[in-house]
């Protein structure tokens, strides 16, 4: 009867922490983050038509080259992939087929404010920013 009593006892501890106190701290360590919207609506129409070179002389001059490489264009990546996840915490991928792979809407979001276009508002703010700034 004492083996019982002591099962049920740690039946009913069990119970409280994992109905009790487990989604409590779930929801605490694991903040709610919205869906992405793939279709960027909140941007509007876009009437820009892109251009290849004043495309390229912006990526230059905007410093897109400290972390980016353009490995078809023989613009290999800064620094290797242990050194850029070490500084940066990510990996920044190689930008030779982006325009390929990636909704326009969803590159012009990306420049135009990463942290949003990539639903990170909750990992980066104003003390600590996106390595994209």
């Amino acid at each position: 009867m004492r083996e019982f009593k002591i099962l049920a006892i740690v039946i009913f501890f069990t119970a409280v922490v994992y109905w009790g106190v487990e989604p409590f701290a779930h929801s605490q360590m694991h903040p709610h983050v919205a869906p992405a919207d793939f279709t960027f609506k909140d941007l509007g129409a876009s009437t820009k038509v892109g251009n290849a070179t004043k495309g390229a002389e912006t990526f230059l001059s905007a410093g897109c080259t400290g972390c980016h490489g353009i490995s078809s264009a023989n613009m290999p990546a800064p620094m290797d992939n242990a050194s850029a996840s070490a500084t940066f915490g990510v990996v920044p991928p190689d930008l030779s087929t982006a325009g390929a792979i990636y909704d326009k809407n969803f590159l012009a979001a990306l420049i135009k404010d990463p942290t949003k276009a990539l639903k990170v508002e909750h990992k980066f703010n104003e003390t600590r920013p996106h390595p994209m700034i």
